[in-house]
């Protein structure tokens, strides 16, 4: 269990350092990092199980954009903003 805690935030802490870095310019384009995608959706899984879906039903998007913002788009289509992944300090706040 511990384990499991760890090795979350450190896959948070490694999406963050992605980001850190980078300045957005061009809002409005989705991020293709599938890398990302699946380390937001490893800590988005469980939350979505307890809403009664399949987590494998559920895509998750980044949109490059520095609103800080997320919404549902075509029922099970889940976008987050890099502006509110960097407005967040660990991975209970994103979710």
């Amino acid at each position: 269990m511990t384990y499991m805690i760890t090795a979350r935030k450190t896959l948070f802490l490694a999406l963050l350092f992605l980001f850190q870095g980078s300045h957005i310019t061009y809002a409005g384009s989705f991020i293709r990092d599938t890398e990302t995608e699946q380390i937001i959706k490893f800590f988005a899984d469980e939350i979505i199980s307890v809403a009664g879906l399949l987590p494998t039903s559920v895509k998750i998007k980044i949109l490059l954009d520095p609103e800080i913002n997320a919404f549902v788009s075509g029922g099970q289509r889940i976008t987050i903003t890099t502006g509110l992944i960097k407005a967040t300090e660990t991975p209970g706040q994103l979710m």
